[in-house]
């Protein structure tokens, strides 16, 4: 089951929504065909989230709470994020990590 999993995840990242068991192999390798699929993988991990968000920086809205905070504050200090990512977010979580930021 794992290999035709595996197959038709190569195929279309998405079909990994509707998949029961997930692994770090298979879940990269969604990401890898199409950064959307990070909204349904169940392991997120460094490794992953960042495929998914060098791909598109829209991916970020998609990574899960602890690696969001590292993402986040990563790209930003960078000024690789666009300020329309950091505009979800509430002022204190912001100021948490000392992310300096304009809200429009």
């Amino acid at each position: 089951r794992f290999v035709f999993d595996l197959e038709k995840v190569k195929l279309d990242g998405l079909s990994i929504k509707g998949m029961e068991y997930q692994n770090e192999m298979l879940c990269l390798e969604a990401v890898k065909q199409n950064w959307k699929a990070l909204k349904y993988t169940k392991i997120q991990n460094e490794k992953i989230c960042s495929m998914a968000v060098e791909q598109d920086r829209r991916a970020l809205k998609y990574v899960k709470d602890e690696i969001s905070k590292l993402l986040l504050s990563m790209g930003v200090k960078r000024g690789e994020f666009r300020l329309r990512y950091v505009q979800d977010y509430p002022d204190s979580y912001l100021q948490q990590y000392r992310i300096k930021y304009i809200k429009q």
